[in-house]
């Protein structure tokens, strides 16, 4: 079956063809009115060009300024962490006396002057000289809080190795917090100052969009406009032709594939008939590969679920072995210390995967004492108690001394109420006090 493309006063039968000129008169008809909308559209599109690169460049502008801000209050938020580091560390110099630790302390130091000078020399680039002359005053007191902070940790260090009594060490340390709370203070001062600028650049932002937004509601009601008129123009040489290839499509859309669209004119609508006509026959040869594509799209999608399965199993793996962390403490040659942090409610299958890592942790470190901290056990009842009493069992089957620690209070008087027993057992409140007692019963004295 076909579908006529021609008016209904023309023959369905007889071999009269449209006259030549008529033909050609109707194409430039049609070709000169979408040349027509073809320049209206360009010239749309070349507004709505310039209108974007206006906006964008507004917002560039807006969202640099935004973000030189940012970009400071990060330095602010580092210089604060850095501080803090440098008090850690050397507070943790004074109780370890590792030469670890006093590098660590350096590191932070030098860390900190780095930023600090970063921070100078992205308040050196701003556009006016009031910025300028501004961001060299923070820089100023910025490294003055900073030199006074690690001249006061150097000072407490300095005495420390030099074994200095515990009141001139305790003056040291109270100007070392001194010092920490002023730099705090001033670094807290410019953050609250900057924190005031991105408001003012947050309300510069305002207006920019505002602007963008009406522009952007602007030039499309115009172009809307535009085209409006040439659709218009363009009704009656472009809808009636398509109206005759309607039935067509509709009798395709339903089903039926084998329909074709008569051609009867040279003309662009002659063309869109024979070019419809194409197309079904293209789709007639995409259905069957369609077909075989979904088959396999199929067969991947399966493969894929397989692996996605063998990712989850990899991942439930990991997890597990992560739930009981052996952490070696120390290792002499009468036996080494390791630690076991319990974190979460114990149930029967992690009790056994804990009593297996720690067995293999006693093996692998050839361990003598073990810490078993339960300080992150939710709660401690029967059923935990009796995981634990089986896991040290098994350690000393293996040779090593178990200390529990984290017994607070209140797992203290469950453990009694339980009427559990483990007075061979060592318990302590913290993994701290733990590692003391673990040191002596290896013979380890610490040396303050």
């Amino acid at each position: 079956m076909s579908v006529q493309s021609t008016n209904s006063s023309e023959s369905l039968s007889g071999t009269e063809t449209p006259h030549p000129e008529a033909v050609e008169a109707t194409r430039w008809t049609v070709g000169r009115r979408l040349w027509l909308g073809f320049a209206a559209v360009v010239v749309a599109m070349l507004l709505l060009m310039v209108a974007g690169f206006i906006i964008a460049g507004m917002i560039q502008t807006s969202f640099q300024v935004a973000e030189g801000a940012i970009t400071e209050l990060e330095m602010i938020g580092e210089m604060q962490a850095l501080n803090a580091i440098l008090v850690r560390e050397t507070y943790e110099y004074l109780w370890s006396g590792k030469e670890e630790t006093l590098t660590k302390v350096n590191a932070a130091a030098a860390q900190l002057d780095v930023v600090i000078i970063l921070y100078g020399s992205a308040g050196a680039e701003a556009d006016t000289k009031e910025g300028r002359d501004a961001a060299r005053e923070i820089t100023s007191r910025l490294q003055m809080a900073s030199s006074n902070l690690q001249m006061a940790s150097t000072d407490v260090i300095a005495l420390y190795e030099q074994g200095t009594g515990i009141d001139e060490l305790s003056g040291a340390e109270k100007e070392l917090e001194y010092a920490q709370v002023v730099s705090e203070i001033v670094l807290q001062e410019i953050k609250n100052t900057m924190s005031e600028s991105a408001r003012e650049i947050t309300d510069t932002m305002d207006q920019v969009l505002t602007g963008a937004y009406i522009l952007v509601v602007t030039i499309p009601l115009a172009v809307i406009v535009l085209v409006l008129g040439i659709a218009y123009l363009l009704h009656r040489s472009i809808v009636d032709p398509v109206t005759n290839l309607t039935e067509t499509t509709r009798r395709v859309a339903a089903g039926d594939l084998n329909q074709t669209a008569e051609v009867k004119t040279r003309d662009e609508m002659g063309m869109l008939a024979q070019a419809f006509n194409d197309m079904t026959a293209q789709v007639r040869n995409m259905l069957h590969s369609e077909q075989e594509q979904r088959i396999r799209l199929e067969k991947a999608e399966r493969a894929r679920e397989r692996l996605q399965q063998q990712v989850i199993d990899a991942q439930r793996l990991a997890i597990q072995e992560l739930s009981s962390p052996i952490i070696p403490l120390m290792d002499t040659p009468q036996g080494g210390i390791i630690a076991m942090p319990l974190v979460g409610s114990v149930d029967s299958t992690r009790a056994r995967d804990i009593t297996r890592a720690l067995l293999v942790g006693i093996q692998d470190h050839r361990a003598k004492v073990v810490i078993l901290d339960i300080t992150g056990v939710p709660l401690v009842d029967s059923g935990v108690a009796t995981y634990l009493t089986k896991t040290i069992q098994s350690a000393r089957l293996k040779g090593a001394r178990t200390i529990i620690t984290g017994i607070s209070d209140a797992v203290a008087e469950t453990i009694v109420d339980l009427g559990i027993d483990w007075g061979d057992v060592i318990t302590l409140n913290d993994m701290q006090t733990g590692i003391v007692v673990a040191l002596n019963s290896m013979g380890i004295k610490l040396v303050e």
